[in-house]
């Protein structure tokens, strides 16, 4: 029974890394060159150089989240919106970079 359970297993997995290589082959050349313009301005957000490793999209991430901390400016309600807008973005440009690498977009 477990080896018909492992089994099963590696063939889901299989069959989930075949569908992830279509679609990934079936992305249009444009849908893909605008997904480039994203990581830049990911990467830019971060204040980090093109093809950064995930260590140092992680470090640049908690860099920048502890200077601009919504908390920092809790007695500034005006600022306080604008640092977690901001907070907002820097972590939507860390997960997009990290999302890209683990899918070997980047890297």
């Amino acid at each position: 029974r477990e080896a018909e359970e492992e089994l099963e297993r590696a063939l889901r997995k299989e069959r989930e890394a075949r569908a992830r290589e279509r679609a990934r082959r079936e992305t249009s050349r444009p849908a893909r060159a605008q997904g480039r313009v994203e990581i830049a301005r990911a990467y830019r957000a971060l204040e980090l150089q093109f093809g950064a490793p995930p260590e140092e999209i992680r470090r640049a991430h908690r860099r920048l989240l502890r200077r601009y901390h919504p908390d920092k400016h809790a007695s500034n309600p005006a600022k306080q919106a604008d640092a977690t807008r901001l907070s907002q973005e820097l972590t939507r440009a860390r997960d997009l970079l990290l999302l890209a690498w683990e899918s070997g977009e980047i890297g």
